[in-house]
């Protein structure tokens, strides 16, 4: 059985021009999608701040932890603890979720 094979007919411009103009489309969509989501996070952090003391309390023991490991390890060693604390609650997440997904199977093989 015989395939034919293209050789050099036609340029691959409009192919690396569709590339880049998807590329840029959905990045134009990610920041747009990620400013909304800081914008509405920080209104709604904002407003929490202002009518609970609670919160208010809470926050600023927060950000006095985060600015003393700042000045002393700097922001990569911040950034790196921030990342390393929202992956951990996330895999925490996920294992709860893991074990209610087993539980519901056991539950309905033993029906």
């Amino acid at each position: 059985m015989g395939y034919k094979v293209k050789r050099g007919s036609g340029s691959s411009e409009p192919v690396i021009r569709e590339f880049l103009l998807s590329f840029l489309k959905r990045l134009i969509a990610l920041l747009i999608v990620l400013g909304l989501i800081i914008g509405v996070g920080y209104f709604l952090l904002k407003l929490a701040y202002d009518r609970f003391p609670a919160f208010q309390t809470a926050a600023d023991d927060v950000m006095g932890w985060v600015q003393r490991f700042y000045v002393e390890h700097g922001i990569w060693a911040t950034t790196g603890v921030i990342i390393f604390i929202c992956l951990g609650v996330w895999a925490i997440g996920e294992e709860a979720r893991r074990k209610e997904r087993r539980r519901e199977s056991m539950n309905e093989l033993m029906k």
